[in-house]
């Protein structure tokens, strides 16, 4: 599966990312007057970001606010959109493979590895499991981003490469 396998409820779905407010509001929420200008089709990019936003696509809306943040690193909406969006990916994977409290384990040998096609980052990330250790745990010692981390994990749960189960034994 792939990341856009990731769906996220209506319900589950976020009203939109807070945006700076310049007048110092001390709500902190996005203004009135903000919203229709990111619609109204000024800047052809945040236009596309906000549809692709509210039509729950966040793997796209992440690539164009970062792409956003990469141009300008003080956008501050961008961040929001990215921010958000990565929220909202990590929700959505973590729906898929359950609690951060299992205990991930190989389901395949190392023997049964070899030929394979997995990457460098998710050879690495299964040296890291320990049959003890848990999905949190993995995680924070995976050295790579949350996200990422969580996208590996769904990919080789449903390769059939891991099995996750609750702590405490096999």
């Amino acid at each position: 599966m792939d990341d856009s396998d990731t769906r996220v409820a209506p319900s589950d779905r976020p009203t939109e990312p807070a945006l700076h407010d310049p007048s110092g509001s001390p709500r902190g929420t996005r203004t009135r007057r903000a919203i229709p200008a990111v619609r109204s089709g000024a800047d052809p990019v945040r236009a596309e970001l906000a549809n692709r936003f509210f039509s729950a696509d966040y793997v796209a809306t992440l690539a164009l606010a970062e792409d956003l943040v990469a141009r300008d690193p003080t956008d501050a909406s961008g961040k929001d959109f990215a921010d958000e969006c990565r929220r909202m990916l990590e929700r959505a994977f973590a729906g898929r493979i359950g609690s951060l409290d299992q205990v991930p384990r190989r389901a395949v040998g190392l023997h049964g590895l070899r030929g394979g096609s997995l990457d460098h980052q998710a050879g690495f990330l299964l040296s890291r499991v320990d049959g003890v250790s848990t999905l949190e745990v993995l995680l924070d010692v995976s050295a790579m981003p949350r996200l990422d981390a969580l996208r590996l994990v769904a990919k080789l749960v449903d390769d059939g490469i891991l099995r996750l189960e609750r702590g405490g034994g096999p």
